[in-house]
């Protein structure tokens, strides 16, 4: 199949019958293989990301440049989905993110540590795309696991 332009992909998704969560599910089976494109498309391009760490990107390009510092950080990451909910214009993704810290992260050197995450994102739907995304994670969590902490 020839290239499509993401609206046109997405509309092909919808006439098929393939929900939010399904596309957001190939989004990040994608991600897990170093290709972020299927799930950016997914994001309205003034997205709004809610992670009081991240600073609160807006923008799906802000969520690119995020997605790649992090990639930077741990370069093996991958995400474990363990749940998708949906519910009206709400999708809830709860899931593990794993990765060895291999990269500069914040101020801190790469440690060579594995990281096992748990995350938990509520994103709010607008039409096709994602509007709003309220990410949830233990920061200390994190910093344990490099060996960060007093």
């Amino acid at each position: 199949m020839p290239a499509r332009p993401a609206e046109a992909i997405i509309a092909y998704m919808q006439e098929i019958g393939v929900s939010r969560a399904e596309r957001v599910a190939r989004g990040f089976r994608a991600l897990n293989r170093q290709e972020p494109g299927p799930l950016l498309e997914l994001l309205d391009p003034q997205v709004i990301l809610i992670d009081t760490q991240a600073g609160n990107p807006v923008g799906s390009a802000a969520v690119a440049s995020h997605l790649s510092y992090l990639a930077r950080a741990l370069p093996d990451l991958r995400c474990e989905l363990e749940d998708l909910l949906e519910a009206g214009a709400r999708l809830v993704v709860r899931a593990v993110l794993h990765g060895t810290h291999l990269g500069i992260l914040g101020r801190h050197q790469p440690t060579g540590r594995l990281v096992r995450l748990p995350v938990c994102a509520v994103s709010e739907w607008e039409g096709d795309r994602v509007s709003t995304v309220q990410l949830y994670w233990d920061r200390l969590v994190m910093l344990e696991q490099l060996g960060l902490t007093w």
